[in-house]
């Protein structure tokens, strides 16, 4: 088969699965689906509770923090979550439009931000951008569970993903490009909190103090409206807590009942059967935030550009199991996942077992369609095989996590004993 034959085959791969992943996507939203019991009665929910009608009460008068108001007044089955007041200033301009037209326009967004994701995917692991590569990977993603999911449901979680991107690559080029994606992935707490603190562990200081600064200008003056309508620090906050209250009653939120949680306190609590406390989770989150710095200490001062793109998977894997997260927040993955493919691991990582076990566990998270309401209904809730339907995820997170936190440091050990013996010595004694 000649070069220019497989060009042809391989742009008309993309094209095809372009065509599906959005063909799929559309066909849900249609009566026709229903035939098959695939329509998708939550289409773009998250869209309305989590960007449209928190913009259209905030242009209103309103405070979307009001948990009760907010419920009241507009059409939506969950709260505002805690967002930071920015994500309020991002959406402004769609709660000008009406709801019909603000979906179409968000999907038609979220489409485009879709293949953005998988320009940046390329461009950040610095393989050179090709428009087919680009179909091919987003087809890919329009077709995985969490991208497709993320697409229905109107979630911001490509902005957030996006943004963040733009935070780990700009880190060590511009500090404040860096720390204006750092805002930005602020915007849900649970993504950038962590980054930001995992920056902080490699040295890059400069994109924190950016953000900070960039952060209370645009989010102080949203915040003193909000106070001024609520009539005073006090009730704002009390205002706000109701809100947490309501939100954590949740069903797809409570760690030991949700099917799409895929944090480790998730995972802990499908085990056991309930929910651990507030003291278990934060032991969780030391542990897994700790071992990711100790490890990005080491691995980020390496050169190598390979040990960066593998330290950016590890930051990765941390952010998804510290804190609560949600099956659509897999698409952070996509980034380390292009990097591995295209061999942008450290040259060791390809020789051994880590790597085709790393290309099944990260195919596994793109295809896992098992706790899903498809599949859960035929299973008895609260059952063996429930719980280890809805842990899948979480699971294969933590067994990547310790894949990935592994190669880093006896890589590491093997570059710096070919460098210099007592050094790799004196690493493997701490």
């Amino acid at each position: 088969m000649t070069d220019l034959m497989r060009k042809h085959r391989r742009r008309l791969i993309a094209v095809l699965l372009v065509l599906a992943g959005v063909g799929l996507a559309l066909f849900r939203l249609t009566s026709l689906s229903e035939i098959f019991r695939v329509r998708t009665a939550w289409t773009m929910v998250d869209f309305r509770s989590q960007v449209y009608y928190p913009a259209v009460a905030f242009l209103g008068g309103e405070n979307p923090y009001a948990a009760e108001r907010f419920l009241k007044l507009y059409p939506v089955n969950s709260v505002f979550p805690f967002y930071l007041p920015v994500a309020l200033l991002m959406h402004l301009p769609l709660g000008l439009l009406s709801v019909r037209t603000a979906s179409a326009v968000y999907f038609t967004l979220t489409l485009a931000l879709t293949f953005l994701l998988a320009f940046a995917s390329l461009a950040f692991n610095k393989i050179k951008v090709k428009i087919t590569d680009v179909f091919l990977i987003g087809g890919l993603v329009l077709l995985s569970r969490s991208g497709h999911w993320n697409l229905l449901l109107g979630q911001p979680t490509l902005e957030v993903v996006l943004a963040s991107y733009v935070a780990f690559y700009f880190a060590r080029r511009s500090a404040i490009i860096s720390g204006l994606g750092l805002v930005i992935s602020m915007m849900k707490p649970t993504f950038g909190i962590l980054i930001a603190l995992l920056m902080l562990t490699q040295g890059h200081v400069g994109p924190i103090l950016y953000c900070a600064v960039i952060a209370m200008l645009t989010n102080l003056p949203v915040l003193t409206v909000l106070v001024y309508r609520e009539g005073g620090i006090v009730h704002f906050f009390e205002e706000l807590m109701k809100n947490f209250h309501v939100w954590q009653q949740d069903t797809e939120v409570n760690p030991a009942l949700s099917i799409i949680s895929i944090d480790a306190t998730a995972f802990v609590s499908h085990s056991i059967g309930k929910p651990i406390n507030n003291t278990v989770q934060l032991i969780i989150f030391v542990l897994i935030s700790g071992v990711a710095s100790w490890t990005l200490g080491r691995t980020g001062k390496v050169a190598d550009e390979r040990f960066q793109s593998l330290s950016t998977g590890i930051v990765c894997l941390a952010v998804l199991l510290s804190v609560h997260h949600q099956a659509y927040d897999l698409l952070l993955l996509t980034l380390p996942f292009v990097g591995l493919v295209y061999h942008k691991f450290p040259n060791e990582f390809y020789s051994s077992y880590r790597y085709g076990l790393s290309m099944g566990l990260l195919t596994i998270l793109a295809v896992n369609y098992a706790s899903t309401h498809l599949i859960l209904p035929f299973v008895q809730p609260a059952s063996g095989l429930w719980s280890v339907l809805v842990s899948i995820n979480s699971a294969t997170l933590l067994t990547l996590f310790c894949i990935w936190v592994h190669a880093a440091h006896t890589m590491r050990l093997g570059l710096c004993n070919s460098i210099h013996p007592s050094i790799g010595s004196s690493v493997a004694h701490g």
